[in-house]
């Protein structure tokens, strides 16, 4: 079983490989690779898409309960720059990703139904 964290980071290159891929172009650095830090990630499709699979991976490998708890500790780290917990709406749409991935991870049987389904 990987850490949290290595699952997280794990998860996210997949929903922007996956974006990237079969919706639209996500900014790349020097390099080709998808630039994690670029300017256009954030509060908009590519976040919700990236919140709800990144959930999703962590119900098919742990559970739902675990899903949101770590969902839940992750959005309110508290003294982090980048958390959400200090803007309210930006906490609510990532709350409200996050629990979309958990509904579409129990009606899946793998994380690639899973990419294709959100």
């Amino acid at each position: 079983m990987k850490w949290p964290l290595e699952l997280m980071e794990e998860a996210r290159d997949e929903a922007y490989e996956y974006f990237d891929k079969n919706i639209r172009p996500l900014p790349k650095d020097k390099d080709g690779k998808i630039d994690f830090t670029a300017f256009g990630l954030e509060n908009n499709d590519i976040d919700a898409f990236r919140h709800a699979h990144v959930s999703g991976v962590f119900v098919i490998e742990y559970n739902e309960v675990a899903s949101d708890f770590l969902g839940r500790m992750n959005e309110y780290k508290i003294g982090d720059l980048y958390s959400n917990s200090k803007d309210s709406r930006s906490l609510n749409m990532d709350l409200w990703n996050n629990q979309v991935g958990r509904k579409y991870a129990k009606k899946v049987s793998n994380r690639n139904e899973l990419l294709k389904r959100q």
